[in-house]
């Protein structure tokens, strides 16, 4: 499979979590650049040299920028405004992080919140 650029872009801030995605995508063919913060990912989005990835997996829960303040202004940059964004977030049920507690202000486009609740 020959790449321009790379296909997905990941951001997470956790080394072992970026690590572990990025390892499993590649493993599968997919080539991933991978960032730690929104601030390197809004960066590379606006040098990527080889072509603009088809897809971001975005961390919510992130120092720097995190991913509600890279989704603001990655809406702001006409060439990526259009890439789809996947949300990853260890944030636990009911927690004020929560995927449910989401404030909807903010959402940038239309969200839809996948909750997956662990079989204990």
């Amino acid at each position: 499979m020959s790449h321009e650029g790379c296909d997905i872009l990941l951001v997470e801030d956790d080394v072992d979590v970026r690590e572990a995605i990025a390892e499993g995508l590649e493993d599968v063919g997919y080539h991933v650049m991978a960032t730690a913060n929104g601030r390197e990912a809004l960066d590379y989005l606006k040098t990527a040299a080889g072509g603009l990835p088809g897809l971001i997996l975005l961390d919510l829960m992130m120092p720097t920028m995190d991913g509600w303040e890279f989704q603001e202004q990655m809406a702001r940059e006409p060439t990526c405004a259009g890439i789809p964004v996947v949300v990853l977030s260890a944030a636990a049920i009911g927690s004020p992080s929560c995927l449910s507690a989401w404030p909807r202000k903010r959402c940038v486009g239309t969200c839809w919140g996948l909750r997956f609740k662990s079989r204990r």
